[in-house]
């Protein structure tokens, strides 16, 4: 079965059963949550948004019988601050999800690969099939280089990719997750990462 791999500059992640979240930017109100949790008897091994945004999904998703996309909805809702956050189920899903708040989020397709990013410049090193996503706005991304696109309503959202030639100044690069298709077994994760701690690279399998 094709699983998903993911590449990742300063990007944190967290992984506990089925799911890993990868997180970047900033909660503003993520210690209310935090503890709030932990009064309710979730058992929290940090202080990270990516166990904190794992936790509230698994949370919402057991008090309320929800769908995955609904809860990250959720989450967004409540979660104050900048930031996107992007969800591997390991080992049996042929998607990940993509989840932003208050960024300006670009994502690309190029020959199967997802490039994401908030810097425009990254992605167009790459492609020019570029899509904009927007502040509430959720992105399941296929293997197959489909994605579809809701709103914060939930509402299917139609999107076409930016006309990248008209752009006159592009940002410098910053973060970037490529999202990969690759034949995978089971849902170990294995971390391989350079000694200046500038990438590193996660792949299930």
């Amino acid at each position: 079965m094709k699983n998903l791999i993911s590449r990742l500059s300063k990007f944190e992640s967290f992984t506990k059963h089925e799911k890993t979240i990868f997180f970047h930017g900033s909660i503003d109100n993520s210690e209310l949550y935090m503890q709030s949790l932990r009064a309710h008897g979730m058992d929290l091994s940090s202080n990270s948004p990516a166990e904190l945004v794992y936790s509230l999904i698994e949370s919402i998703s057991a008090t309320e019988e929800v769908r995955l996309k609904t809860a990250i909805r959720r989450v967004l809702e409540v979660l104050e601050g900048k930031y996107c956050i992007v969800i591997l189920r390991n080992g049996y899903s042929n998607k990940a999800y993509c989840a932003n708040r208050g960024l300006q989020l670009y994502l690309g397709l190029d020959y199967g690969q997802f490039i994401l990013s908030d810097k425009l410049k990254t992605v167009v090193s790459r492609t020019q099939q570029i899509i904009s996503i927007e502040d509430g706005v959720i992105a399941e991304m296929f293997e197959d280089g489909t994605c579809l696109f809701t709103d914060s309503e939930g509402q299917r959202l139609n999107r076409e990719y930016l006309d990248v030639l008209k752009k006159e100044r592009i940002a410098p690069e910053n973060q970037i997750i490529n999202i990969l298709t690759k034949e995978l077994n089971g849902a170990l994760l294995n971390v391989l990462g350079r000694e200046d701690g500038i990438a590193n690279s996660l792949s299930l399998s």
